[in-house]
């Protein structure tokens, strides 16, 4: 992905796609989930294009919104613009 550089996440759709991460929010994070620890990428959502997908755990930031996706959902930017959260065995 174009600029996406050093501070790139890899999704984990099987397809390779790269996403942006925020700018000085912090590109990782380690976060609790159900008791143990995930390093959990925190993604910038106005970055994130159509048809982008995600498997949790992650953090999408937005202005005035933050979206977590905990482990075994995925999610799915459509053409609108939405997330769509599904179950990972979905």
């Amino acid at each position: 992905m174009r600029g996406a550089g050093k501070n790139a996440v890899r999704g984990s759709g099987g397809d390779g796609q790269e996403f942006p991460s925020t700018d000085g929010l912090g590109e990782r994070g380690r976060l609790a989930f159900g008791g143990r620890f995930f390093d959990t990428p925190v993604l910038a959502r106005g970055r994130l294009p159509a048809g982008a997908s995600h498997t949790g755990p992650a953090i999408v930031e937005e202005e005035g919104a933050t979206t977590v996706v905990v482990p075994e959902w995925r999610f799915r930017v459509l053409d609108s613009g939405d997330l769509l959260m599904e179950r990972g065995d979905a």
